[in-house]
């Protein structure tokens, strides 16, 4: 379910529920229903940012985007395929989640960096070249596309003016109760 809804919508959503519930505090020659209308929208208004305030930042939804990566790597490594697709396809909606949250980064100089096209170029190279690879259990292809997404991670953090966030071939996967062996027995 989404958070927030448009302004638009929601300011008509709540003018009609004014419009049926009258008003109580009128302003000089204002209807009850103008009175209410106002009330119910001031009110949305604090609720909109009281919700807000509670979304998680961009960077909560870049740490999911990480667990999800680095399992990428050590389910592809270990041919376990079908769990190596589970973690693309959740770094990918990671992605665009964290894009949703901040579709822009303000920098340095003021200006503000659009990261749409970013998340565009990721979504559309080295997301289906990896999809590609684990369609095909090709670990080779799959080694190379996913390096490939961490040049283009890295060359979106470069922009971002965040160089020190480098991405590496992880150490360890990131779920520990994951089997990533695809002939792990079951418990």
């Amino acid at each position: 379910m989404r958070v927030m809804m448009g302004t638009a919508l929601a300011t008509a959503v709540f003018l009609q529920a004014a419009a049926l519930t009258g008003g109580s505090a009128l302003a000089a020659g204002e209807s009850p229903d103008a009175a209410s209308a106002k009330n119910e929208i001031a009110a949305l208004k604090a609720e909109i940012e009281t919700l807000k305030g509670k979304l998680p930042t961009q960077a909560h939804a870049m740490i999911d985007v990480e667990y999800n990566f680095a399992n990428l790597w050590f389910a592809g490594k270990a041919g376990n395929w079908p769990l190596a697709a589970f973690y693309l396809n959740e770094t990918k909606n990671r992605i665009a989640w964290a894009v949703r949250i901040s579709p822009q980064r303000t920098l340095s100089t003021g200006q503000k960096l659009d990261l749409a096209p970013m998340m565009e170029a990721i979504t559309e190279s080295s997301i289906p070249e990896m999809g590609k690879a684990l369609t095909a259990k090709d670990h080779k292809a799959f080694e190379t596309a996913y390096r490939h997404a961490m040049g283009e991670c890295y060359a979106c953090h470069e922009a971002a003016e965040k160089p020190f966030l480098k991405p590496h071939i992880p150490e360890a996967p990131e779920a520990r109760v994951i089997a990533m062996d695809p002939n792990t027995p079951a418990p």
